[in-house]
């Protein structure tokens, strides 16, 4: 029984679904259909999108490729004012329409006829070697036409210099990619030794030099401190006629007149450096640190951080427009970034002290030793200078500081005098006068005991007595 109803069921819905079949196939012909050209339709769009995406990449690439290698407007102006290394720059090739040449950290190429730039590379965001010379360096190879520039890397240890990536620029694009230089590639070859080259040489030049023909030869030279002083010399054999070209064109700037404009876009509007009023003095960082120790002393100021290096501490009368005052600012600029460190006003009291502990700073540390055939002594007093040059006196005190025996340790002196100290070969040094009663004085970081009694004798050559030493002193 149970069966039989199972096999009616069966039999009844596939009789019922028999009945329908022709319609429900035509109707799964048709969703197939329209599926079909819907899914046709929807491939085309994806594969187009694809397709897009695909060439989209590639111009991407291909931008980066020239764009992003290119130096910015701030990293080219940066670099240009950077100074002149211990070697020099290296030219590549040369025809009548371009100059190619690469220098530490870039890579370019000029439009003869404009004296433009029409590519600046910056080799700094390549993975080469980038030295000239060492375990590991990069050679620059252009094809005898100039069309591309090929960066070798060599050296010694075959592990090391695996780590970088050879590349290709292309000289006209400024397309920049990785890969070798083909095999047979013809090289550009007209390079020649500067020196055994040319006669009259201008400034520090590159070391070779490209030599067109017996009547014409290029090379680089420097007669400032700074990249964009670089120039391209011409020289014509025939009658040795010669030429210059800054490669830099018009973005160059000797250094002094950078190291003003840098003050000048420091200052407030309507202000403005008066003219042959600048005093500068080059001093390390220690010298940097002294002379702010000096305005956090007078001025109960803060000041920054100072990096090692060299630096210029220059001084400018600034006139204000607005309120017709001229004051004296004191600007310190780092002489390897060009870089204003620290500016700031001062008063004349102040600006009096701090220029004269600069003067003071080109004195070396003099010891016994040192002191002889004297011509001339200032002390110096609250940067107040009382110079003396009568000969007896200087025997004097030649005598009694050359004779100074050395104390163990220090003292608990109050050393705030300076004596100035030129002998006849023109050497200058300084020691530092106890100013209490005792007869020592201060050299570097050595004490030295000079007499038996006080030291009223010392300061009796410029005409003080002690006591008027001890309160003149005592008021700084």
């Amino acid at each position: 029984m149970k069966g039989r109803r199972i096999y009616m069921l069966e039999k009844m819905f596939t009789t019922k679904m028999s009945a329908d079949k022709k319609k429900l196939q035509s109707r799964f012909s048709k969703i197939r259909s329209k599926n079909g050209r819907l899914s046709k339709l929807l491939g085309g769009i994806l594969f187009g999108i694809i397709i897009i995406s695909i060439i989209g990449v590639g111009v991407i690439i291909a931008v980066n490729n020239t764009k992003d290698y290119q130096m910015t407007n701030d990293e080219f102006s940066k670099y240009i004012h950077r100074t002149i290394g211990s070697i020099m720059a290296d030219i590549d090739y040369i025809d009548d329409e371009r100059l190619v040449f690469h220098y530490l950290d870039g890579f370019f190429v000029m439009d003869r006829e404009s004296n433009e730039l029409i590519h600046k590379i910056n080799l700094g965001k390549l993975n080469i070697a980038g030295h000239t010379q060492g375990d590991c360096y990069t050679e620059f190879k252009i094809d005898k036409d100039g069309n591309f520039a090929y960066l070798i890397n060599g050296g010694i240890h075959n592990d090391r210099v695996a780590e970088f990536d050879n590349y290709i620029i292309n000289i006209k694009t400024g397309e920049v990619k990785i890969g070798n230089m083909p095999e047979g590639t013809e090289l550009f070859t007209n390079y020649a030794d500067t020196f055994s080259t040319v006669n009259d040489i201008y400034g520090w030049c590159s070391d070779s030099c490209i030599k067109v023909n017996e009547d014409r030869t290029y090379y680089l030279t420097v007669q400032d401190s700074i990249i964009a002083a670089i120039q391209l010399v011409t020289v014509n054999g025939k009658d040795n006629d010669v030429s210059m070209q800054y490669v830099f064109g018009k973005d160059y700037v000797s250094l002094a007149q950078h190291k003003v404009n840098v003050i000048n876009d420091s200052l407030d509007e309507g202000e403005e450096i008066l003219a042959n009023s600048g005093l500068n003095w080059e001093v390390n960082e220690n010298g940097v640190k002294a002379v702010l120790n000096k305005l956090s002393e007078s001025m109960q100021m803060k000041h920054t951080d100072v990096p090692g290096g060299n630096y210029d501490v220059r001084f400018y009368a600034i006139w204000n427009n607005d309120s017709d005052s001229e004051t004296q600012q004191m600007f310190i600029l780092n002489n390897s970034t060009f870089e204003l460190l620290f500016s700031q006003k001062l008063d004349e009291k102040v600006f009096a002290e701090v220029t004269s502990m600069l003067n003071m700073s080109k004195y070396e540390s003099f010891h016994p030793k040192d002191i002889y055939n004297l011509v001339n002594a200032e002390l110096v007093i609250n940067y107040t200078r009382y110079p003396l040059s009568d000969k007896s006196s200087l025997n004097e005190i030649e005598r009694m500081l050359s004779g100074a025996k050395m104390l163990k340790g220090g003292t608990a002196c109050p050393y705030t005098a300076s004596l100035l100290l030129t002998r006849e070969d023109g050497a200058q040094g300084m020691i530092t006068l106890a100013t209490d009663s005792c007869a020592v004085f201060e050299s570097g970081d050595k004490y030295y005991d000079y007499s038996d009694g006080d030291n009223s004798e010392m300061f009796g050559f410029f005409g003080f007595d002690n006591d008027t030493i001890i309160d003149m002193t005592a008021k700084r």
